[in-house]
């Protein structure tokens, strides 16, 4: 997974869910989480790569962090009592949709 979103450029979480998915490892839920779990460590890797070789970081930071862990907590509480597993598997579809186009327009 990881060598495969490092070299397309597209997150490894939209690589996983489909993996576990399509191996019977686990349910639509739980490959939710793992992926949201997974993008959450992966990112906080990032950020703290970022922040050791540029200690200014920006000084809207705490306001996306803030928006990002608002819709994080959002979209798992209704994707948790709200959505039916088809409708995950239409959102999971649609993201890998929009990796692969962004993957060949861009």
């Amino acid at each position: 997974v990881g060598l495969v979103s490092g070299t397309t450029g597209v997150g490894g979480g939209i690589m996983l869910a489909p993996l576990v998915l399509s191996m019977g490892w686990v349910e639509t839920r739980q490959a939710s989480a793992v992926s949201a779990m997974f993008n959450l460590t992966n990112s906080a890797a990032a950020l703290a790569g970022v922040w050791a070789t540029k200690p200014a970081l920006p000084d809207s930071l705490p306001w996306w962090l803030a928006a990002v862990g608002l819709g994080a907590a959002l979209g798992s509480w209704v994707g948790a009592h709200y959505l039916p597993d088809r409708a995950l598997k239409l959102i999971l579809a649609a993201l890998l949709l929009v990796a692969g186009l962004r993957m060949v327009v861009i």
